[in-house]
């Protein structure tokens, strides 16, 4: 009996010993972005994918944190949830201060979202600044803002026309029902390729809006903000840029392959 007793104390030890160099679980903040902006970030309807979102994964992984990107619904129920907490990271957005009453923004962008205008290539625009924009029918996605001196410029001096979906609003350009559509200027040009309407419509503008893209975590998760400054360091490397530009190029790629919604 006495060696069963010592073998169980063993026993007990070696179980302890085992636990103890088990490593802690991880702790893991949830993350949403626009449903529907390839190549920067878009929803299969299971998960987030896309240029912002590996960005998030890959700076918050160098920063010690797991990050879930399921999809939790389209961009205003995004960020809904980042306001409640319940998701604590934007991956990638305008800010704005709306935005940043309830979120903490990353002092450096991500990247950079030009807002160009399309057009037809058989009736080329003359835009070269948002003011040139007066007088004609715009089509815009509900939801996109583009600064709010730029907002009251197209409320007050063009013929405004909303559409639920980029897909929408870019198809009313073949259609002659808009003469131009603000969007940016990558996303578009993708979203130009997977319609099939390359040979009809085209960048007609330089940079009207420079849109800074920047990562941000809700106010309601300071446990959060230890990882900001390890982020953000990732953010300044010099190798980063060179790295955005080969995830844009990949899910540009990724984005023509899947299957269309």
């Amino acid at each position: 009996m006495g060696q069963i007793r010592r073998w169980r104390v063993v026993l007990v030890g070696l179980c302890a010993a085992a636990l103890a160099v088990v490593p802690a679980v991880a702790r893991e903040a949830k993350a949403c972005g626009h449903h529907d902006y390839p190549p920067w970030n878009w929803s299969d309807g299971r998960e987030h994918i896309g240029s912002c979102i590996e960005v998030v994964r890959r700076a918050f992984a160098a920063a010690g944190l797991r990050v879930n990107f399921q999809y939790v619904g389209p961009w205003r129920r995004c960020q809904n949830l980042v306001e409640s907490g319940e998701v604590e990271i934007n991956v990638c957005a305008f800010r704005n201060p709306e935005r940043e009453a309830y979120s903490v923004f990353l002092p450096v962008p991500m990247g950079y979202n030009d807002i160009v205008a399309f057009g037809r290539k058989a009736q080329p625009l003359r835009v070269a600044a948002p003011a040139d924009l007066r007088g004609l029918r715009v089509g815009l996605v509900n939801g996109v803002s583009m600064g709010e001196a730029f907002d009251q410029l197209l409320a007050s001096q063009t013929e405004r026309d909303f559409a639920n979906d980029a897909q929408s609003t870019f198809r009313k350009l073949p259609a002659d029902r808009v003469d131009a559509v603000l969007y940016g200027r990558e996303a578009g040009q993708l979203l130009i390729e997977r319609l099939g309407l390359g040979a009809q419509l085209a960048v007609q503008s330089p940079a009207l809006v420079r849109g800074e893209l920047y990562i941000s975590v809700s106010r309601q998760a300071r446990w959060l903000l230890p990882y900001l400054p390890k982020v953000e360091a990732y953010l300044r490397r010099s190798a980063y840029p060179a790295e955005l530009a080969h995830l844009q190029q990949q899910f540009h790629r990724q984005y023509l392959l899947s299957p269309q919604p």
